[in-house]
């Protein structure tokens, strides 16, 4: 069932009449002044004038798309959120793995394939931008994402000691040390807990990274759990090369959750068969990295 969530609501109250002491309400009906002038008041009121037509059903685009996990299998009710910067909307896949999720405002919106546990297996959350016109509302059109693939972490999440910090294994080939006390607990989770999974070039929407603007090529993405955790000192990496030629050099970029946009986290090189960060350098965010090719 598609969900609609209030992020924020601004409420402004206008409140007319006069207070005494006791804080009850008198309506003064006898005269007033107003700049200096006595002002009748007739106790007539005006009438107001406007007409307000019935504008029918709100009108409203679809984001659709299909889930898979990483061996082409159709992973079906599965949660699907869609969130601008005030509202999320939410929904589940249908039981062959295909979602529209309904938005009736226009703006820029992250799609979500929500982290959760089915068959033992903690899939990761994936986001990606996508666009949303004032001309797709009106023509209730299907905006198509594509196929979205939705990895497992390959082992479970492991939980961080923000004061002592220390380096974890979350397996695919991927390793992370943390510094000590570089870390905050994200918002809503009592515990930091993290875990990753590799997506492939191949299994990367083709929507993600639309803002780059480097001269590189994306060669593979790392999505991390949780979202939203930000690292005071830039934690060290280990990606699995895929590939990569022996001393390549490659940039490491952020997808921000709130809007899509991509941040550059640092410099990193093939060794050894991994991708490993520059000296001095690494992740500040836990979320979407990609690794581009220079």
């Amino acid at each position: 069932m598609r969900t609609r969530h209030l992020l924020s609501v601004a409420i402004i109250a206008a409140l007319v009449g006069c207070s005494d002491d006791t804080g009850s309400t008198k309506l003064d009906s006898g005269p007033g002044k107003k700049d200096g002038k006595v002002v009748k008041n007739d106790g007539k009121a005006k009438a107001d004038k406007k007409v307000y037509p019935d504008t029918g059903p709100v009108k409203s685009a679809q984001v659709c798309g299909t889930l898979e996990d990483p061996s082409g299998n159709k992973l079906p009710n599965h949660p699907v959120i869609v969130c601008d910067d005030l509202t999320c909307y939410s929904d589940d896949s249908t039981g062959t793995g295909t979602f529209c999720v309904a938005v009736d405002a226009k703006g820029e919106y992250i799609t979500h394939s929500t982290a959760t546990t089915k068959a033992g297996k903690p899939y990761t959350d994936v986001y990606f931008p996508t666009m949303v016109t004032q001309a797709d509302i009106n023509g209730e059109k299907k905006i198509q994402v594509g196929k979205v693939v939705v990895p497992f972490t390959p082992k479970a999440l492991q939980k961080v000691d923000i004061k002592a910090g220390g380096a974890h294994d979350l397996g695919g080939g991927v390793s992370v040390t943390i510094a000590a006390g570089s870390a905050k607990k994200p918002p809503l989770e009592p515990d930091l807990k993290i875990g990753a999974a590799v997506l492939k070039k191949g299994q990367v929407n083709p929507a993600t990274g639309k803002y780059y603007k480097g001269s590189g090529k994306l060669h593979m993405a790392v999505a991390f759990r949780p979202l939203e955790t930000t690292f005071t000192t830039p934690m060290s990496f280990k990606f699995p090369g895929h590939g990569l030629a022996a001393g390549a050099a490659v940039e490491i970029y952020f997808i921000s959750e709130k809007d899509g946009k991509l941040t550059k986290q640092g410099d990193g090189k093939e060794s050894g068969g991994s991708i490993v960060n520059v000296t001095g350098q690494g992740i500040k965010h836990l979320g979407m990295i990609l690794v581009y090719t220079k």
